[in-house]
Order: structure tokens, then C-alpha cells, then sequence
């Protein structure tokens, strides 16, 4: 139909099902980190939307691959996470990579388990994970019916987009949300790359993790962050691609709308920077998840955007060419809201 088509990476071998050993299973997301890595987030998982007919189920141990992009796509390392850290009704779907050493080897990978409600922490380093609980990686139950162009379903998801912020005062800020929610927290990197503090219980600082008061005007799935502290992010259910700059209050007034289209942008499920553009993928998921899917429409599309172009004029203005943004004065906002930490989870 004049479409190009799809290469596999890094090959068709890789991309086979049936073989945990060899291939990917089903990969919701990846990233790409400063140096030049693929972090490949295998959630081992096989139908995660196939509903009670047929329901979702773990058929592969999940695991983090990873590919040298600067090496002929060489691949640096599997890394299998502990069955001890996987529940029955775990879904991987978002991972967001911390690097700051030049050597690279110093690196953290913070995962979103948007079913089981936990975030699993990996350093590359000491080949070892974590995992973490807190109630805000738990879905906002009256947020759980979505709408996107009339067609409506349900689906009751955690912690789901990762966002890392710039460096501030030595640290770095992860901001996170559940889909199920039109919220907004964070905690300090420093919190969580700290292993000891969660290795005997994945409760242990429940007030490390932090609420905006604001609210976005529709549920999120994916985010994103540049270098300056912008977050970019999805709205499904106005079809809309927003921004926040995170040096500002997050309030209504400082989500700034850049994109939108009714056909193009259903379900926002993937939103990349790289460079000046803007990526983002969308899937029509409602129309999967309510058995209306049809071969003869468009329902995959990868977008491309300047950042220039859609945020000139914006609360989000992005402006290579000047000098208003200075890291080295970055100061993100910390206004947030209390919350109950007096909860019992179960282990």
C-alpha cells in the first residue's frame, strides 16, 4: 500500500517466538541511553490485552536486553529479572535508563510493573535488582474507563510512564504516573539507586515518593523528558500530545497543548526525544481491546514532530539556537501534596 516496511531488529532470529533463550517475546518499550545503548525491556509476556477469552500469561522468563547501537548493534548483555520479583499477573511495560559516568558503566534502570503496582530497579554495574512498592504506583480506581473517539473499555493499570529528569544539585528526578490516573509524582534517584534501603523491604521509605497537586486534563500512558526539563506526554482521551516544563508548577495552566488529531493521535502509547524531534507511536488500543480492529485502516503510526516548530510560543518553548535554558540553573518545582503512608501492602 506504499507503506515502508518494518526491518526486524537486530534480526528475524531474534524476533522468532518459542525460544526464551534466544529470542524477544514481546517488547512494550525501549530506551536509548547516552551512550549509545539499546535497553530493550522483554516483558516475557504473551497476549497482555487478550482479555478473559484469551488471558494474558508470562511464557518467557522477562528480561532486560541489550544492544551497542555505536558497534554494529552488538549485543552487551541479557539479564533475566529474579523470579522472586515476578507475580503472576506481572506486566514490564516501560523502562527508563539513568546513566552519568563517562565510562558508561554506571548505570540504573528503573521498570514500570504497571499490573503487580511495583517499580523493579537494575544496576548494570553490580548485575543486581530491587524492587520497590509505594501507593502511588497503585491506579486510580475512577480513572479506570477509557474513551478515545467513542469507544470505551476498561482497564484497571499501575505505574506506567517513567520520565527522567536533568541534573540537579547532583541528583536526578524520576517523575512517574499511573495510566489509571491524571496525576503526576516523583522521587529523587538517590532514593531509589540505593539498594540497601530496599533489599529487606520494598516498603521501606514510603516518603521518598511525592504527589503534584495538579492534574492533567485526561489519563497518560508514555512521557518523556528532554535535556532541559520538558516533559512531553500523551492525553488519550482528547487525541493530544502536551508538554510541562517541570520548572514550573503542575497546574492546568502550565500543560500546554501541541498536538492534536482525532485520527493520527489515538492512544499516544510510545513518546520519544531524540535530538530536535519529537517521536511518538500510537496503536488505536481501543480498538484492539474492544475486538474492532480492521485491516483495511491505518491503526500503527510512528509520528515525527520538531520541537522548534510545536513548542515556538509555548510555556514549552525549546530553542536550540539560544541561550534560555541553563542547566546549570535548572531548579524543578517541589510543590506536592501529602498522602496517606500508614498502609499495609501485601508482600
Amino acid at each position: 500500500n506504499g507503506s515502508n516496511l518494518l526491518a526486524p531488529f537486530p534480526d528475524w532470529q531474534s524476533n522468532t517466538p518459542g525460544n526464551c533463550d534466544s529470542s524477544l517475546t514481546s517488547v512494550f518499550r525501549t530506551h536509548v541511553d547516552d551512550c549509545g545503548r539499546l535497553w530493550v525491556l522483554d516483558s516475557g509476556n504473551n497476549n497482555a490485552f487478550g482479555g478473559t477469552a484469551n488471558p494474558s500469561r508470562i511464557v518467557c522468563p522477562p528480561q532486560i536486553v541489550i544492544y551497542d547501537l555505536r558497534n554494529n548493534n552488538r549485543l552487551v548483555g541479557k539479564f533475566r529479572i529474579p523470579s522472586s520479583m515476578i507475580e503472576n499477573n506481572t506486566l514490564l511495560v516501560t523502562i527508563a535508563v539513568d546513566t552519568r559516568q563517562r565510562d558508561c558503566s554506571d548505570a540504573y534502570a528503573y521498570i514500570a510493573d504497571s499490573i503487580a503496582y511495583k517499580m523493579i530497579v537494575f544496576n548494570l554495574r553490580n548485575r543486581q535488582f530491587w524492587r520497590i512498592n509505594s501507593i502511588l504506583f497503585f491506579p486510580y480506581p475512577d480513572y479506570s474507563r477509557f474513551t478515545v473517539n467513542g469507544v470505551s473499555f476498561d482497564l484497571m493499570g499501575g505505574i506506567f510512564g517513567l520520565a527522567i529528569g536533568p541534573t540537579f544539585r547532583g541528583n536526578r528526578r524520576l517523575y512517574f504516573h499511573c495510566i489509571d490516573s491524571v496525576k503526576q509524582s516523583w522521587v529523587d534517584t538517590a532514593d531509589i539507586r540505593n539498594q540497601s534501603l530496599w533489599q529487606n523491604n520494598m516498603n521501606a521509605a514510603p516518603r521518598a515518593f511525592h504527589l503534584f497537586n495538579g492534574t492533567r486534563s485526561s489519563q497518560s500512558a508514555s512521557a518523556t523528558m528532554n535535556k532541559d526539563g520538558i516533559m512531553f506526554f500523551g492525553l488519550i482521551g482528547s487525541n493530544e500530545i502536551a508538554c510541562w516544563d517541570s520548572r514550573t508548577r503542575f497546574t492546568r495552566s502550565n500543560l500546554v497543548s501541541l498536538a492534536k488529531d482525532d485520527t493520527a493521535l489515538q492512544f499516544n502509547s510510545g513518546i520519544k526525544v531524540y535530538g530536535n524531534k519529537l517521536y511518538a507511536a500510537t496503536s488505536r488500543l481501543q480498538n484492539y481491546i474492544t475486538n474492532r480492529i480492521t485491516e483495511n485502516e491505518d491503526n500503527y503510526r510512528v509520528l515525527v514532530g520538531d520541537l522548534q516548530e510545536m513548542t515556538r510560543g509555548t510555556k514549552c518553548e525549546v530553542d536550540y539556537n539560544s541561550n534560555r535554558f541553563n542547566i546549570d540553573e535548572y531548579n524543578p518545582d517541589s510543590e506536592s501534596v501529602d498522602f496517606p503512608t500508614n498502609i499495609n501492602f501485601i508482600p
